[in-house]
């Protein structure tokens, strides 16, 4: 791994698309990009990152019959962010997932994406309209003559 990479020091937002990735998320952060990720990453990884002066914070995410680690590394400037962030994460049995557009919001400050960015994933996520329902009762099928149709067939192949 670089270290180069590592000790860089800038402080700017990301475009969620840059982080979609776990491998992204840690990249933003390791190019000073931004202050906190949420990833998933091995013992050594780990052991290099808090060498390196970085914050990691192990998160306990409960799946379906299993658990799995999950962490939150951060840097200096991070601190305050990360702690929320695991809150949330500690919360929601280890996961960070919105249920509202005002918890998409503040989870994707903490992460560090621009407020365009958010502004789009929010809009994708709980702005959809629900598709147009053709008011015509005529271009429907209702239960009845489906029954009847199932009936009509069966009855056919019955004679053959």
């Amino acid at each position: 791994m670089n270290t180069d990479i590592l000790e860089k020091n800038i402080n700017e937002e990301i475009d969620g698309r840059e982080a979609e990735t776990e491998k992204g998320s840690l990249r933003t952060l390791l190019n000073g990009q931004r202050n906190v990720a949420f990833v998933s990453i091995n013992e050594k990884l780990r052991r290099l990152l808090e060498k390196r002066g970085y914050g990691i914070i192990l998160v306990r995410r409960h799946d379906t019959d299993k658990f799995s680690w999950w962490s939150i590394v951060y840097n200096n400037e991070g601190d305050e962010h990360a702690h929320r962030l695991y809150k949330i994460a500690r919360d929601k049995h280890g996961f960070i997932n919105d249920r509202t557009p005002d918890e998409a919001k503040e989870i994707g400050r903490l992460l560090g994406y621009t407020e365009e960015s958010i502004k789009d994933f929010i809009h994708n996520k709980y702005n959809k309209k629900p598709p147009l329902i053709d008011d015509n009762p005529d271009n429907y099928n209702d239960l009845h003559e489906q029954i009847q149709k199932t009936k009509d067939l069966m009855n056919k192949v019955d004679v053959m």
